[in-house]
């Protein structure tokens, strides 16, 4: 492992998040999520000098083309909150509040900084936030049990989780998380849960599913998935697709006085296991009206119609007789239907 320092200013900083040349890929990094008041602490900090901690990254032989030419990448290791604060007040992303203490500007004038934005410094000011000067620790040649040591020391001796040390391995973890933004997981899970990693999880339990046809969820099988599977185009667009159609779905439901069911099909089990139905229906020519009527249909009891998805439904989920027995359940199901006019379930 080599270290090595870098200064970075403020407007560095803003164009290396713009430029893709400062990035947050790391399976170890949080989401953003600093408030308001914390953001406009840091930018008060930065206008007035105060001493801000290194950002730690990693450069592991990544590059991207600038308007400059190519660039190398840093991966943030720790700063996510900061970068990320820094560019959002340049791009007048939001406006200072709850700033105590007003601040003197070369001119010696008192300027009371709440309620402003980037654009409505004083070009002094803007000239001070822009030249501000951080430091940034980063490395390479670094192995993964390596930064997850770094990661463990730099927050006081906390070990990672399992899903974090799992997420660290994975083979294409940009690729995962970019499926994990599909709005249909974002409609079904919790911002907890999305905090938690349940919605790159889903991902991977699609891509079990629809691609690798693998029906356990068991902890060896997800771990193995995480350090195996590569989001290429073609996996990509089959699972997008099927996130599509559940949406459509999921909409048609809403309008259609399918509450009840829509509240059903967005529980997490549920919403996976049905996954190989929707990937059927594609083939089938389905559409969303139709499969509004079947969804209807099916969750019209506790939790559905059918006894032998109802009894999967219950301990030991992730077993693969369990995960097989929720799948063929409902697809059995669906060969049978035959729409008719459905009730409202509400």
């Amino acid at each position: 492992m080599l270290r090595a320092m870098i200064p970075w200013n403020c407007k560095q900083i803003h164009r290396m998040v713009s430029n893709g040349s400062l990035v947050f890929d790391n399976a170890i990094q949080r989401g953003f999520v600093w408030d308001l008041d914390r953001m406009s602490l840091l930018i008060d900090s930065l206008l007035r000098d105060y001493p801000i901690p290194p950002f730690y990254t990693i450069r592991d032989g990544r590059t991207v083309q600038t308007a400059k030419g190519t660039t190398a990448v840093f991966d943030a290791l720790d700063g996510r909150q900061r970068c990320e604060t820094i560019a959002k007040f340049m791009n007048d992303g939001f406006a200072l509040q709850n700033l105590e203490e007003t601040i003197v500007d070369d001119d010696g004038e008192e300027i009371d900084l709440n309620g402003k934005r980037y654009s409505q410094l004083s070009p002094a000011l803007r000239n001070v936030f822009d030249t501000v000067s951080l430091n940034c620790v980063y490395f390479t040649d670094v192995t993964d049990h390596e930064v997850t040591e770094i990661m463990r020391r730099l927050n006081n001796g906390k070990f990672l989780t399992g899903q974090e040390r799992v997420r660290i391995r994975a083979k294409d973890l940009a690729g995962i998380q970019r499926l994990a933004k599909h709005e249909m997981l974002r409609t079904a899970l919790s911002p907890a849960k999305i905090n938690g990693y349940k919605d790159e999880d889903a991902v991977v339990k699609l891509y079990l599913l629809l691609i690798d046809r693998n029906m356990s969820f068991e902890k060896k099988d997800i771990d193995d998935a995480y350090r195996t599977m590569v989001v290429t185009h073609e996996v990509y667009d089959e699972i997008q697709y099927v996130l599509d159609f559940m949406l459509s779905t999921y909409r048609t439901m809403l309008e259609h006085g399918g509450r009840k069911a829509a509240r059903k099909f967005t529980t997490r089990t549920h919403l996976i296991t049905l996954a190989p139905l929707f990937q059927q229906a594609m083939l089938d020519r389905r559409d969303d009206q139709y499969m509004t009527a079947f969804l209807k249909h099916f969750f019209n009891g506790a939790p559905s119609i059918h006894k032998q998805y109802n009894l999967a439904c219950q301990g030991g989920t992730n077993h693969a007789t369990m995960v097989c027995a929720r799948v063929n359940g409902v697809l059995d199901e669906y060969r049978k239907f035959e729409p008719k006019d459905q009730p409202d379930d509400d």
